[in-house]
């Protein structure tokens, strides 16, 4: 599996650790989940 990092705040992996609990994932599931989910929505609704 390929990674990719990015950089955050000190204060927004925080909330991101916050949210991942929350749900009960990790950090990186959460950004997957939700970036993909976004993108491909966003692609669905500009190519119908």
């Amino acid at each position: 599996m390929a990674m990719i990092t990015i950089r955050v705040s000190e204060h927004e992996k925080e909330w991101l650790q916050y949210m991942a609990e929350f749900y009960g994932i990790s950090i990186s599931d959460l950004l997957k989940n939700y970036s993909m989910t976004r993108l491909e929505d966003e692609y669905r609704s500009t190519n119908c």
